[in-house]
Order: C-alpha cells, then sequence, then structure tokens
C-alpha cells in the first residue's frame, strides 16, 4: 500500500510542476504539494480549493516505510482520487494549438 500513496503523491507533484512550466512559472526544487499548490493558485484559485489530504507525508516515508507508517485502504484511495482530481484540472487548463 506504501507504494501506492507514494505513486499518487508523485503523480500530482508532476502534474502541478506541469501546469506551473505550462504557464512559464519557475519550478522551484520541492516536494512540498501545499507549496505547489499555493503556487498553482496564484495562476488560477481553483487549485486554493484543493484539500492536499496531508499528502506530503507520503513524499519519502512511503518510500521507506517502517512498522509505524502504513497508511490504509481508504487513504490509498482518497489520495488516488486526489491525484485523478488534479490531474483532470491541469490537462483541462494545458491547451495545446
Amino acid at each position: 500500500m506504501t507504494l501506492h500513496v507514494f505513486i499518487c503523491q508523485q503523480a500530482i507533484e508532476k502534474c502541478l510542476k506541469a501546469f506551473l512550466v505550462y504557464n512559464r512559472k519557475e519550478i522551484i526544487k520541492t516536494r512540498d504539494i501545499d507549496l505547489l499548490l499555493s503556487q498553482c493558485g496564484a495562476i488560477d484559485p481553483l487549485f486554493d480549493s484543493i484539500d492536499s489530504l496531508n499528502v506530503n507525508e507520503f513524499a519519502v516515508s512511503a518510500r521507506y516505510p517502517d512498522l509505524s507508517f502504513l497508511p490504509d485502504i481508504d487513504e490509498a484511495k482518497a489520495l488516488y482520487q486526489l491525484a485523478l482530481r488534479i490531474d483532470a484540472m491541469v490537462r483541462q487548463r494545458m491547451v495545446f494549438a
């Protein structure tokens, strides 16, 4: 399950960074989803309404799990739905001629 939440975190991060690149914004080296959402929100306020579901905790700890970090199935499903939602939002806003 930890791999699943890590992949969701990565997908969200890459989608948000793609949106920033598309809008010609400088990308800083970060895995902080809340910061990326804030930067995207400066371009499109709809991003400000997204609850990140504490996805930041899955950026690194999911890669090196221990017994104190075991996400449950509901967390994994919620993060998957969040990744799908952000992916759809970004795709709708990126128009290529």
